[in-house]
């Protein structure tokens, strides 16, 4: 029977606990500058029907018509209810949403044309931004250096 150390137990529990932390906080505080700067591009477009997070909804559709419990698991979004911002979505014409015909239970959701106009601009904003960091982006100090300017 092996014996463990419960102090070596802890010692390793702590230094896991460290590393995990050391790679999510950097992770969400490069997505919380990434959700600033799809702010200041809507801003700077003059889009104003739609905010940030929603906005990032619509690019992670994709085109598909997809669940809803499949766009969540497309993207992060920061402990939101996606539930609440596909109704708003919805509400502002830039998503269409119906329940399944297989199950009633499932609502399935795909872009309308104003939506889908939106994820374009939004996927060639990024595009751009990507051409600009292409080359620092080993470093994702750069990025965030980039998108604080």
């Amino acid at each position: 029977m092996i014996s463990l150390n419960p102090h070596a137990c802890e010692a390793v529990t702590q230094t896991l606990k460290q590393t995990c932390l050391s790679i999510i906080v950097p992770l969400e505080r490069v997505h919380r500058q990434f959700l600033e700067v799809i702010k200041a591009e809507l801003d700077a477009h003059d889009i104003r029907d739609i905010d940030n997070f929603r906005a990032l909804i619509l690019c992670n559709n994709g085109g598909d018509e997809l669940t809803q419990g499949k766009l969540t698991l497309r993207g992060y979004y920061l402990c939101s209810k996606v539930s609440q911002s596909v109704k708003k979505i919805t509400e502002h014409v830039s998503l269409h949403q119906e329940h399944s015909s297989d199950e009633h239970r499932s609502v399935r959701v795909r872009l309308t044309a104003k939506g889908l106009g939106l994820s374009c601009l939004l996927e060639t904003i990024f595009a751009c931004h990507v051409e600009v960091v292409a080359d620092g982006i080993d470093e994702a100090r750069y990025v965030e250096r980039f998108w604080l300017q």
